[in-house]
């Protein structure tokens, strides 16, 4: 085999080990608050949620995801409560990334 061959290997197989504790660490996040924006993307809606004491964050709601109880999907003046993860996910548009968001596992809300 060829040394360029071995050497792309090794340092693919060391970047993979690096990055296992960080990805395997994606730690699980509560959530609430009102949202204030909605913005559609190719792999769901990037939500802005007005965050109690944190500001605006942004969420990523995935299509076919069902909220808990209420089937209604999230839209602006509603207040969500949920469980997202730490590990942000692109939104894009076409072949456009106009932001990210982290993935919401599941959630509830006020109508």
């Amino acid at each position: 085999m060829n040394n360029k061959f071995i050497l792309a290997l090794i340092i693919l197989v060391l970047i993979i080990a690096i990055s296992l504790p960080v990805i395997s660490n994606a730690a699980i996040m509560p959530f609430g608050g009102a949202v204030t924006m909605t913005q559609p993307c190719n792999n769901g809606l990037l939500l802005t949620v007005q965050v109690p004491f944190r500001g605006p964050q942004q969420f990523m709601w995935n299509w076919g995801q069902l909220p808990y109880l209420m089937r209604v999907v999230p839209h602006p003046r509603q207040y969500l409560l949920g469980m997202a993860l730490s590990v942000p996910v692109p939104c894009t548009l076409g072949t456009v990334v106009k932001g990210a968001g982290m993935p919401i596992l599941y959630h509830g809300s006020s109508l």
